[in-house]
């Protein structure tokens, strides 16, 4: 077993600072999960393959399940624009699937805050949907993801929406100016949600597939725990307790006497 300190955030908050530096050392989950980005793991049951047998697997397949929100898209145009954000991102870098992952929890976080906020269902998945669809341009070309976010979503929106709700949609993505709070505060939930519980870990873990490297990714996530922002909405607060709960939980259980 590979054992590492993890330090802690100097820049963290103190009354967030739920798990505190641990010795852990790299356990069979932790070495499973270590899939690499290009495997694709964007599903419940691929996660559930993954870990079947594996020690404490089963426990934290439950975690996971009551946490993977279906992202089901409400229409036919979303359902459309899902394949299209989907065959974006899948068109050059062969991390994807771990981003269209992301995409997925995050979509499915969102549909489960908008009614508290009376967005519409259509809108609250277009958001979600688009607003990574950059991440790995970035990567190419430099450009902010979250500019050229605001750009693709015009493209897609343009002529199904009205230019207000089109333009509310992208300026949320792109974090422009006079955009919508919102959007903007549904959009920051949903996604500051997918940094921690057991999500946030696998999303971490799988970037990898050397077991040795999983303990930097959950150096990642104790960051992610301590730092973790005060939420917007009453829904995406109680989802956030419960994740940091478990999160805790599971560095606390890496930790080497």
């Amino acid at each position: 077993m590979v054992g590492r300190m993890i330090q802690p955030n100097p820049e963290s908050n103190t009354d967030n600072e739920i798990a505190p530096p641990l010795n852990v050392s790299v356990n069979p989950l932790l070495s499973r999960m270590a899939v690499g980005a290009s495997q694709a793991m964007f599903s419940l049951e691929a996660w559930q393959t993954q870990l079947d047998g594996v020690p404490g697997g089963a426990e934290f397949m439950a975690q996971l399940q009551r946490e993977w929100l279906p992202a089901d898209p409400p229409d036919a145009f979303c359902a459309q624009l899902g394949e299209t954000c989907k065959a974006h991102i899948a068109a050059w870098h062969t991390g994807w699937p771990n981003l269209w992952a992301h995409i997925l929890r995050v979509t499915g976080y969102a549909l489960r805050i908008a009614p508290e906020v009376g967005v519409p269902p259509d809108q609250a998945y277009a958001l979600a949907v688009l607003h990574d669809v950059g991440k790995l341009e970035e990567m190419r070309t430099g450009e902010p993801h979250t500019q050229y976010g605001a750009h693709f979503a015009r493209q897609q929106l343009a002529g199904h929406y009205t230019r207000p709700i089109m333009n509310a949609i992208a300026g949320a993505i792109g974090k422009e100016g006079q955009t919508s709070d919102t959007l903007a505060h549904l959009l920051y939930d949903a996604d500051k949600l997918d940094k921690i519980g057991a999500a946030g870990i696998v999303r971490r873990v799988s970037l990898t597939i050397r077991p040795e490297r999983a303990l930097s990714m959950v150096e990642r996530v104790t960051a992610d725990l301590q730092t973790f922002p005060p939420l917007k909405h009453r829904a995406a607060e109680q989802m956030a307790l419960v994740k940091r709960t478990f999160t805790a939980s599971f560095i606390a259980s890496l930790q080497v006497e």
